[in-house]
């Protein structure tokens, strides 16, 4: 037996998210730089995204890597980051990087133009973006492209706000 360190205990109210955050601390080697680490990633960002979610305890409501296809058409590569249900809605958030790849934007777009004229249900899209849609010329691109087609988008800062407000509206 090898012993590192004393022990020590530990309270919290989630236990899968201490003993994730121990094994990270504790045990797991630590990693250089990834995709997930780089500053305006989409890895970055999703991590970032579901850290909040599982904070708001509603991990366990959404659905993870939602195949686009299955409301498009066959052979659609496209998953949708994130889906829950509310009231008979379907709704999707997706993160988008406005500075790595403000392009993505008309993917999304047309993806949710396709999901509400097929779905035979109501929806409602959300784009988690990177930085705050400021006024030069990529940020109104990406702006008006989600808005055109009923896409709000929320700047990752705000992102912890709008899931306080989205929590009491599922079941």
């Amino acid at each position: 037996m090898l012993q590192l360190a004393g022990p020590k205990a530990t309270q919290a109210d989630d236990l899968d998210l201490e003993l994730a955050r121990l094994y990270n601390d504790r045990v797991s080697v630590p990693r250089g730089k990834g995709r997930a680490g780089l500053l305006g990633s989409r890895a970055s960002l999703r991590s970032y995204c579901s850290d909040v979610f599982r904070h708001a305890r509603l991990w366990n409501r959404l659905e993870k890597s939602v195949r686009a296809s299955q409301f498009t058409l066959l052979g659609d590569p496209m998953r949708i980051d994130y889906g829950y249900r509310r009231n008979g809605t379907r709704g999707f958030v997706h993160t988008l990087s406005v500075t790595r790849s403000p392009a993505d934007a008309k993917l999304l777009a047309y993806t949710a133009e396709r999901i509400q004229a097929r779905a035979q249900f109501a929806s409602e899209f959300t784009a988690v973006t990177d930085v705050p849609l400021g006024d030069n010329e990529r940020h109104r691109f990406v702006r008006d492209t989600l808005r055109d087609v009923g896409i709000e988008s929320v700047p990752r800062e705000g992102f912890a706000v709008w899931v306080a407000k989205l929590r009491p509206t599922l079941h």
